[in-house]
């Protein structure tokens, strides 16, 4: 375990300093979505009225309708695709993560790879530095939303009880079935379908490198079966009874195959 944590370390280490700038960049991107939208409902209200543009616009009820009936649905979609962009951005990065090491042969995770010794750790590693930083990127979008509702709510009558209704009736927010917020259903995409989703993509690249000639078309291949199949699972929006259980042996085959011929390949074929 201390093995782990120490190749985690080093992973963790070389892209610490750009993910905390890519979160901290979320963030500002979104606050200023928001203030965007509720500068645009000033200027659009005081348009209307004639008067003078002003933040107390913001307080009529005028400018409480437009933003129920557009802004929010608006905002909470900007936010959705930037989210998206976000979460695509880490799982690209679970390429440059193997590809840089296989590619740098002067790092230390390759010297690693050439010593006599158990190299799956390496992938337990990289899978957890993954991971967190997409679970990262999951907070701080909920973080986003909080903000955001404080700063609506804070400025003009539109209560938080309005606004998730507004989000909850959104056809982007029923599409995205990675962003649902009851407990089963987050668990299973939020946290269990990142994991699978990591796995997948891991076992797909170490495919690649262990079949010379073949590799690339095998490695994509495996990519795109196993996420079409977690992804039908998943497009099925109850996560109870019977349904519950076939996602749930889904998702084990999938760790368990793909974990499984990873731990072989590594050990004993992946060429450098």
């Amino acid at each position: 375990m201390n093995k782990i944590l120490t190749l985690y370390d080093i992973e963790f280490k070389r892209i610490y300093k750009l993910y905390f700038s890519m979160l901290f960049a979320f963030i500002a991107f979104n606050v200023c979505v928001v203030v965007a939208g509720l500068i645009n409902v000033v200027f659009k209200v005081s348009a209307r009225l004639g008067t003078n543009k002003s933040i107390k616009i913001l307080q009529k009820a005028s400018s409480a309708r437009i933003i129920r009936e557009d802004v929010m649905g608006d905002i909470f979609t900007i936010m959705c695709m930037a989210f998206i962009v976000a979460i695509v951005i880490c799982l690209l990065y679970a390429f440059v993560i193997w590809y840089r090491d296989f590619v740098g042969k002067s790092k230390t995770a390759y010297t690693l790879f050439m010593l006599p010794n158990n190299k799956f750790d390496m992938y337990i590693a990289k899978l957890i530095t993954i991971v967190f930083l997409i679970y990262g990127v999951i907070i701080v979008q909920f973080l986003s939303w909080i903000i955001s509702a404080f700063v609506v709510t804070s400025l003009t009558p539109v209560t938080l009880s309005q606004i998730i209704d507004i989000l909850q009736g959104r056809l982007s927010f029923s599409l995205l079935g990675f962003m649902q917020f009851d407990g089963i259903s987050f668990i299973m995409i939020n946290i269990i379908g990142i994991i699978i989703s990591v796995i997948i993509i891991f076992t797909g690249i170490i495919i690649q490198k262990s079949f010379r000639k073949v590799g690339i078309l095998l490695g994509i291949g495996y990519i795109v079966i196993f996420c079409m199949i977690n992804l039908y699972v998943i497009a099925y929006k109850s996560h109870s009874g019977q349904l519950l259980m076939y996602q749930t042996v889904c998702y084990l085959i999938t760790a368990l195959v793909s974990m499984g011929i990873s731990y072989k390949l590594l050990n004993k074929k992946i060429y450098l």
